[in-house]
């Protein structure tokens, strides 16, 4: 039904929708500054957006140039008396707000107890703002964000709560100034709508749930939020900004004379932080886990809803029937007995439990992102709490209480935090003491947390050498964004924020996670009609925080004070006895399996579909799921990077086809010919036993345009006239006879002759996949990649070892030469030339040293620093056979020459390195030359080899010492005979017999 309700110029139509109807609550508007009318055509566009949203009534006010809107939920009883948008003179207001302190308002505002039960929480906003203006916003308290137009003074003023509980959208576009609750209508007003490359660039690159790195952009270009604490004024064509909110504004730390003052000042803060959120005692629930931080909520706020006989709802996430879950080890993987004794604890909890109905995420991801409007990457939290807070209000609750923000807060305890800071403060003795009473009570190491304590002070901070982790996300546009800058930021700012407490005080403040944690909060009560309110997100609880000593956090062996000591009385025994934490979502690798095959193949056309995106890399996460065909590959987190990836792909298409956008193409760097022709080459010394296989394994690939030239290198056993029967029966097969000259030269002389785009090198004993290069070729292409290798299967009388699991990884620049030394991701791109497929352009100008071990491992390091796109694919395509005299192609002794060279050759790639890749991946680089130089020294018999090895060992030993003790997975014995072995080669030998 609808009314028109007159008040001076002001029209306010009237629409209420009963609570059968399925919306949401939000605020929209629109204020021409020229002093032009809102069109009824834009204010339609805007009001309509809405349609689909959960909302008990709308109020609209249209006024010459102002027009407003507001979407009022009954949350809370007074919401039922909102009177917004409000028009006043020349004021015209809207908000969506919850206030946590009326009393405390209202008697500011001196309003008497007969008239304050009459005003709405919108009305008292006002009045504040109205009397107080921007002086009174760290007063006020709750959950809100208003608009503000004073027509005379023709300027437009925003707000948002100090914690961000809730989000508005705005954008100008010439005179005009629009606001949104959603994103949608905002995006309409233009047919110039772009999306936002940064953040959909960096959304992609962060290889973790966290979904922003800074808290006012939108995935589309113009469209901005608010900030949590932010004041935002425009006039006069001039957009100004600052934080009114500044805790650490002339800080000082609490300091009362007892621990008891600490507890009770927190206990009456916490108590008044719940119950302020409980505004109708029949009307309230909670998500609620097995761990502290929402059973610390449900400790208040169960006894609290008691005393009027009425029940707490609770939710739960839990497995779906069938999925076996784990609790013995650190994770939870299913929390409901925990639940179910927190129920019975304090009497008046009813447990709900959600388990998505047996759905994956992938089957209700799209109803996530209609929520949010944008890509969500928690997809399956993100939708058990949709579905929570939805039972909520089925079952006529409209609050719902969580801990989110717990960790962060009154549940904080980082022990490294802890220990660095006394370290710092040079407390030792009470450092030691510490140390003890943790480890004794935690279970850890003392030493090695020592340790770990003195290593940190002496290191520093070192950037990632993978920022963008495993993303799918494009290099090409990370690099136009200048993506890596901002990823290393973040990381660096954590480092230092985290490296002791006077600086970590600073992350409760966490401005990022206040924008997700609001954005999500205010979708979720438009889409589900039920408000989520955390306490210990709560301003006053922050506040208390920041300014505690960091003992009062953790100390005596006991982290996690504020709850386990100061509230043990009311809590639960079993959740106080809880070292572990509760994993929702335990099941999603689960889930997935029942669908698999199907979900796969979808996931693979979407890709196929979507193939030339702006912002995702598909031929690669296509790749992905093309060889890892079994869903015991892959984890839960890689099962919910595919499913973000496929919603950035679906909102970029969206866009495209909704506004009609168009991109110049990105930049291609493949290879010039459809099929190219491969060179391979083989060099051959007295491989008879061995060679005919090798050859035809080579000759019978599926790829047939190969260039094979085999390289005899003088040798005595016949092999040379092997390789000439089967030059004649194969015109692609080229001989060359030569002196023995050693497998450099051979490979050498092959290169030299070589017509193809593409080198492949094979050595004579060993064999290939009928398939391996057509397979590589083809992902090579896709990725328009310079270089490939493949994995490989080890053959020898013990038998076979293959460790490949099919799985593709894709390296950028330094990150190859990286990766090649390191083995990041476990990925053994080996030290052999022999395994890869490489641009032709990645040789120009080198050759392989003339030593006589080793030498492919010193070209190849200087190769992988060319590389500028490189794929890694695990697919045992390459057959290497162990023998006794593998070597046999550098069989001769090095000499004093061969050790001059190797070192020479070394220093070189050295030089190159310094300027191409990390400190760590230089130092790890060091030791390999390292290690080789410490093989060799024990490998010759004379002084004068002997000395100068020992020359080129000292000059890279600290580098060496480095890398060798950040190594994992070595006895402690081992690294301790390789640092001895940087002082004395003796003593090393000593100590490996121990």
């Amino acid at each position: 039904m609808s009314a028109k309700i007159y008040e001076k110029e002001c029209i306010v139509e009237c629409y209420v929708i009963g609570k059968g109807t399925k919306d949401m609550s939000a605020i929209w508007g629109a204020i021409n500054l020229k002093g032009d009318s809102i069109g009824k055509e834009t204010q339609n566009m805007l009001r309509m957006a809405f349609d689909k949203c959960v909302i008990d009534r709308y109020e609209e006010s249209s006024n010459g140039n102002v027009y407003m809107g507001c979407g009022i939920q009954y949350f809370v009883p007074a919401a039922e008396k909102e009177k917004l948008p409000l028009a006043e003179e020349n004021i015209y207001f809207t908000a969506d707000v919850v206030l946590d302190n009326r009393e405390e308002l209202l008697k500011k505002l001196e309003i008497t107890e007969k008239h304050a039960d009459n005003m709405a929480d919108g009305e008292i906003l006002y009045a504040m703002y109205k009397r107080y203006g921007k002086s009174c916003l760290n007063d006020i308290l709750g959950a809100y964000t208003f608009v503000w137009y004073d027509k005379s003074t023709n300027k437009i003023e925003m707000v948002l709560d100090a914690v961000g509980n809730r989000c508005v959208y705005y954008r100008i576009i010439g005179d005009i100034f629009y606001f949104s609750s959603l994103i949608e209508p905002l995006a309409e007003l233009s047919k110039n709508t772009r999306l936002n490359d940064r953040w959909l660039t960096d959304f992609l690159a962060m290889d973790y749930l966290f979904m922003i790195n800074e808290t006012e952009e939108t995935p589309v270009e113009g469209i901005y939020r608010i900030a949590p604490a932010q004041y935002i004024s425009y006039q006069n064509g001039r957009l100004e900004k600052e934080i009114y909110w500044k805790p650490f504004d002339k800080f000082k730390e609490y300091r009362w004379s007892t621990d008891e003052e600490y507890k009770q000042k927190f206990r009456n803060l916490w108590n008044e932080a719940v119950t302020c959120n409980i505004r109708d005692k029949n009307n309230t629930s909670i998500l609620l886990s097995g761990g502290l931080d929402s059973t610390a909520v449900a400790a208040v706020a169960a006894p609290y809803i008691k005393e009027s006989g009425e029940y707490l709802h609770s939710y739960t996430s839990i497995p779906m029937e069938g999925f076996k879950a784990d609790n013995s080890g650190y994770d939870v993987e299913n929390e409901k007995e925990d639940v179910e004794k927190t129920a019975a604890f304090y009497g008046n909890i009813k447990p709900h439990y959600v388990d998505l109905n047996g759905k994956n995420p992938w089957e209700l991801s799209k109803k996530a992102f209609r929520s949010m409007e944008t890509p969500v990457k928690s997809i399956q939290n993100f939708l058990w709490i949709e579905e929570a807070l939805q039972k909520a209000y089925d079952n006529k609750s409209r609050i719902m209480l969580t801990g989110s923000y717990g960790n962060i807060a009154i549940s904080f305890t980082d022990l490294y935090t802890y220990m660095n800071t006394l370290y710092k403060k040079k407390r030792i003795w009470k450092l030691r003491k510490e140390l003890a009473a943790f480890s004794a009570n935690m279970g850890f190491s003392s030493k090695y947390a020592w340790k770990q304590i003195i290593k940190t002070k002496r290191v520093g901070f070192e950037p990632s050498k993978y920022p963008y982790g495993l993303s799918y996300v494009n290099r090409d546009m990370t690099e136009k964004m200048n993506t890596a800058e901002r990823l290393e930021k973040i990381e660096r700012n954590a480092f230092e924020t985290g490296a002791d407490f006077e600086s970590y005080r600073h992350i409760m403040v966490q401005w990022l996670a206040m924008r997700q944690i609001g954005e999500a909060f205010t979708k979720h009560s438009l889409s589900t009609g039920v408000l989520l309110r955390d306490p210990t997100i709560d301003k006053r609880i922050i506040t208390f925080c920041i300014h505690l000593p960091l003992e009062k956090f953790c100390r005596e062996g006991l982290d996690r004070r504020l709850i386990k000591d100061y509230l043990k009385d009311i809590m639960p025994p079993h959740v106080m006895q809880f070292q572990k934490r509760g994993k929702q979502s335990a099941d999603q690798q689960y889930r997935f399996s029942l669908k698999w095959d199907s979900i796969r193949k979808e996931w693979i056309q979407e890709y196929e579909k979507h193939q030339g995106s702006r912002y995702v890399d598909t031929l690669y996460a296509k790749r992905q799921l093309l060889e890892q065909k079994e869903i015991e590959y892959y984890s839960g987190f890689s099962l919910t990077r595919h499913m973000y990836t496929l919603l950035v792909l679906q909102y970029e298409a969206y866009f495209k086809q909704k506004y009609d956008v168009t991109y110049e193409e990105n930049e291609k760097h493949n290879i010039k010919s459809e099929k190219p022709l491969i060179s391979v080459m083989i060099p051959v010394y007295n491989a008879r036993e061995y060679l005919k296989e090798c050859l035809e394994s080579v000759r019978n690939q599926t790829y047939r345009n190969l260039e094979i030239i085999v390289v005899d290198d003088g040798s005595t056993d016949g092999s040379g006239e092997i390789c000439d029967e089967i030059e004649k029966e194969d015109e692609r097969i080229q001989v060359i006879h030569k002196e023995n000259a050693g497998v450099s030269a051979a490979r050498n002389d092959a290169m030299a002759c070589a017509h193809g785009e593409l080198f492949a090198f094979v050595d004579s004993d060993d064999k290939v996949e009928p398939d391996m290069y057509e397979r590589m070729l083809e992902v090579m292409q896709e990725q328009s990649a310079d270089y490939i290798c493949c994995g490989v299967k080890y053959i020898s009388d013990d038998g076979v070892t293959d460790g490949t699991d099919g799985k593709i990884k894709v390296f950028y620049n330094a990150e190859m030469l990286d990766t090649y030394e390191s083995a990041y991701q476990r990925c053994s791109l080996t030290y052999g030339i022999w395994n890869g497929l490489y641009k032709r352009s990645l040789f120009e100008g080198l050759h392989f040293p003339n030593v006589m071990k080793y030498e492919d491992g010193l070209l190849k390091a200087r190769v992988m620093a060319r590389v500028k796109k490189g794929v890694f694919m695990n697919q045992p395509f390459y057959h290497y056979l162990l023998r006794g005299d593998k070597s046999s192609l550098s069989h001769m002794k090095m000499n004093l020459e061969d050790i001059e060279v190797y070192i020479r050759e070394s220093e070189k790639n050295q030089e190159l390195e310094k300027q191409l890749i990390s400190r760590d991946g230089r130092n790890r680089m060091y030791f390999n030359y390292y290690c080789n130089l410490l093989t060799m020294y024990f490998a010759v018999d004379d002084k004068k080899r002997k000395r100068l090895l020992v020359q080129g060992m000292r000059r890279v030993r600290k580098q060496a010492r480095e890398a060798f003790w950040d190594k994992e997975g070595i006895r402690r014995k081992d690294k301790l005979a390789m640092v001895i072995s940087t002082y004395s080669i003796n003593a090393y030998k000593v100590t490996l017999h121990l």
